[in-house]
């Protein structure tokens, strides 16, 4: 049997990657529904049914009251706390209250909560249970019943509980920060820069070049980042092979809307693709992108120029949307603005075909760049015909100047890298595509173009001989 409880997370975000990643290796039968910035998004989760158990840290907000609620939505409520509140929290009707905050404990007190569940039928517990660091002791404790009216009463105030991003409300954080890496007196690299890629509707290979673009930058220029911004859309973590059930980015914005996301933290949240390049995943839904505010976005990116040399940032289809602009607080092209205000570069991706060259000049038209460089993705005869170089730079020569336009040949390479989760010159460093995405990168980064021997003059000269 599976457990009857449904975890809903309201935690700090430095002890909830690593709960995560314990949870998922130790296979605890209680799975976790939603992960919240605070407890009132954790009540509202609760009051909407996607959970009926919390697991947050001890404050002033959990009262007598506040559990007399959630019992009436047949909810529970796990408090990490202080060995001297421990009882405290357990008599006003907390189901469990573990002083030990360590993930280990977390795990431990999760899973005896699972397998007390089952000796008891796999019914609910009774409220009032006390873990310990050594032993998990449950006790029924004798406590009334509120009456209806007591809690429709106080439904408005638990409605206005104080978000923990306001500064009056105090957390215990006590969680020991990685220390792999120390911020530099300046704070700011000296060179490097954060890159935007965008690109229009249609599929034009965004993702791709802003991966093989990570690969190329770390093999010429250092180490690099690549910041999965995509909220339509997210698929780095997919196309990387780096699958996880947290979202990196969703938790470096809550990490920064506290005031607690450095350059030490940050190291926590980001997955190690090998050689230098690394990976901040994206959502893992769609659904959850109002979590990702534009201001807590450009700390992030902020952060992230302090710790990586270069900063590759992967944004959805640039379009602009201008329905119910005038009902939602933010829309998804705010955190596009917000990538483009920030960058110091910004790469426009489209693709060699009659629709994708129509979508791509309304999209330079409406937000054109000078630091911009143009990609024109996929070029073939199939798609574009008879169509030469010269031609597409006179189709944008209105938007972009030609030494700023590169065209990226269609090519077998690129799906075969897609396929095995590789870069274009793992998969064929002679291929057009690999070359001629490295002229892109060199030109990007400003540097010199490589010096490639001609393979027929070489062969002559070695027939003289």
């Amino acid at each position: 049997m599976s457990s009857p409880y449904k975890l809903i997370l309201a935690i700090s975000p430095e002890l909830e990657v690593p709960l995560l990643r314990e949870l998922q290796r130790n296979d605890v039968d209680i799975s976790v529904q939603r992960r919240c910035g605070d407890l009132t998004e954790a009540v509202a989760a609760l009051k909407a049914g996607i959970g009926n158990l919390i697991l947050t840290e001890e404050q002033e907000l959990i009262t007598r009251e506040l559990l007399a609620s959630l019992r009436v939505l047949e909810g529970n409520l796990i408090v990490l706390c202080r060995p001297e509140n421990v009882e405290d929290y357990c008599e006003i009707g907390a189901l469990l209250a573990l002083e030990n905050k360590s993930v280990e404990a977390i795990v431990q007190a999760l899973a005896g909560l699972s397998e007390l569940n089952r000796d008891n039928g796999n019914n609910l517990l009774e409220y009032g249970s006390a873990l310990t660091k050594d032993s998990i002791n449950s006790f029924s404790l004798s406590l009334d019943e509120p009456e209806k009216e007591t809690i429709l009463e106080k439904e408005q105030e638990y409605r206005n509980i104080p978000s923990r991003r306001c500064k009056q409300v105090e957390t215990i954080n006590d969680f020991p920060q990685s220390t792999k890496f120390k911020e530099d007196e300046k704070g700011i690299n000296s060179r490097g820069g954060i890159i935007l890629v965008r690109g229009t509707a249609g599929a034009p290979g965004r993702s791709s070049v802003a991966l093989n673009l990570a690969a190329e930058i770390t093999r010429l220029a250092g180490e690099c980042l690549v910041v999965d911004a995509d909220l339509s859309a997210p698929s780095l973590s997919f196309m990387t092979g780096a699958m996880t059930q947290w979202a990196g980015l969703s938790v470096a914005c809550t990490l920064a809307s506290r005031k607690r996301l450095d350059i030490n933290t940050f190291d926590d949240l980001v997955h190690d693709l090998g050689n230098g390049t690394y990976l901040l995943s994206g959502l893992t839904a769609a659904d959850r992108w109002r979590e990702i505010r534009p201001s807590e976005f450009e700390a992030v990116l902020a952060t992230a120029r302090k710790r990586y040399k270069w900063v590759v940032v992967d944004v959805a289809a640039w379009e602009i949307e201008l329905e119910n602009q005038f009902i939602e607080e933010q829309s998804k092209s705010d955190i596009q603005l917000a990538a483009f205000g920030i960058c110091d570069y910004c790469v426009t991706v489209g693709i060699a075909n009659p629709v994708g060259i129509v979508r791509l000049v309304q999209l330079l038209r409406e937000a054109s760049e000078k630091k911009e460089i143009v990609v024109l993705n996929r070029v073939s005869e199939v798609g574009s015909g008879s169509v030469k170089n010269e031609d597409f730079a006179a189709l944008l020569s209105e938007n972009v100047n030609e030494e700023n336009l590169f065209l990226l040949p269609e090519s077998t390479v690129a799906a075969e890298a897609l396929m095995r989760g590789i870069s274009f010159r793992d998969c064929s460093f002679k291929d057009k595509l690999t070359l001629q995405f490295e002229d892109f990168t060199r030109k990007l980064l400003g540097f010199s173009p490589p010096v490639r021997k001609n393979k027929f003059l070489l062969f002559a000269r070695r027939r003289r001989v």
